[in-house]
């Protein structure tokens, strides 16, 4: 799949503004996020466009660049981000405010099956318990793609 411009300038801007900030490292290029499952021994794997390591907590920044990407697959990189225990934030650039409705409510819609689904399992009071420990901040910014370099820079640099 060939990566547009659109996409490209995004990750420059990024990897820009997170290189200014001592607490975060790159990842490699390329390299996977192993995501951990109890019944499942190997695990699977997860390809954010660009994600940072915090230094001080080693918890992770990941960034979602949605230019063209078919609803299923974002679908599965929500998922993805909600079991990848080390994620402390997400972000997903989008194009236009009906993108950004869309994650909104598929975001919304997951965790309310997430939930409904442990809540059967466990029970209110672990549920509580289970609120306080993993709480992802997923944030979806738009970034329409006439922008100017100079407002993607200060709309990403709020994020960090």
């Amino acid at each position: 799949m060939m990566v547009k411009d659109y996409h490209k300038n995004i990750i420059k801007i990024i990897e820009e503004l997170a290189s200014k900030k001592q607490h975060l490292k790159i990842n490699p290029l390329n390299r996977q996020l192993k995501i951990e499952h109890t019944y499942k021994v190997e695990g699977f794997f997860y390809n954010p466009d660009i994600y940072f390591v915090n230094t001080k907590n080693n918890k992770y920044l990941i960034f979602e660049i949605l230019d063209s990407q078919k609803k299923d697959k974002t679908i599965a990189d929500i998922c993805r981000i909600i079991f990848f225990k080390k994620c402390y934030k997400a972000i997903f650039v989008v194009k236009t405010d009906e993108q950004k409705e869309d994650i909104e409510l598929i975001v919304d819609t997951i965790k309310v099956i997430f939930h409904d689904m442990i809540y059967e399992l466990l029970g209110e009071k672990k549920i509580k318990e289970l609120d306080k420990e993993k709480i992802i901040r997923l944030v979806c910014l738009v970034i329409n793609d006439k922008a100017s370099s100079k407002k993607i820079k200060n709309e990403l640099n709020k994020l960090f």
